[in-house]
């Protein structure tokens, strides 16, 4: 499992809801639900790490929805990962938190011990792969599931 992380700037006035429809770039269904606003929204997947189609329309009233908008990106998938240092010194691990490709996080993992879990992009609208897995040679990375919070 995974979450979509879908952003963007809200239209002013700011519609009461929005409708969201989302796919898997490569599957010819879409999945459809209505989320209240404001974004940032986070949305389950059941493929993870995939690339996703992602269409927004705005509540206009009545039950009147506007033109999609395809252009909300950048829209992000994220999972929950734990690190472990088998080593006998302090390792660093590089990667981005959910939904913020832009900024590298770097934290130090003790001798011995494990970190985690952080929810971490693991695929991207705006690149591929934006995530950074960048750890000293006794760092392994376990996927411990999906996640929906931007921490």
């Amino acid at each position: 499992m995974g979450t979509l992380y879908i952003d963007f700037t809200e239209p002013s006035p700011a519609p009461s809801q929005y409708k969201v429809r989302y796919k898997k770039t490569t599957d010819s269904t879409w999945t459809e639900t209505t989320l209240a606003s404001p974004p940032p929204f986070n949305i389950s997947v059941v493929s993870s790490p995939s690339e996703y189609d992602v269409e927004v329309y705005s509540d206009c009233g009545s039950g009147v929805f506007s033109s999609a908008d395809t252009d909300v990106a950048p829209y992000y998938e994220c999972a929950e990962y734990t690190f472990t240092n088998s080593g006998v010194t302090a390792e660093t691990v590089d990667f981005h938190y959910c939904g913020t490709i832009s900024t590298v996080t770097t934290i130090s993992i003790p001798a011995g011990g494990t970190v985690g879990p952080y929810c971490i992009t693991v695929g991207s609208s705006v690149g591929s792969p934006p995530f950074v897995f960048n750890g000293g040679p006794n760092v392994s990375e376990t996927s411990t599931g999906s996640c929906n919070t931007i921490v």
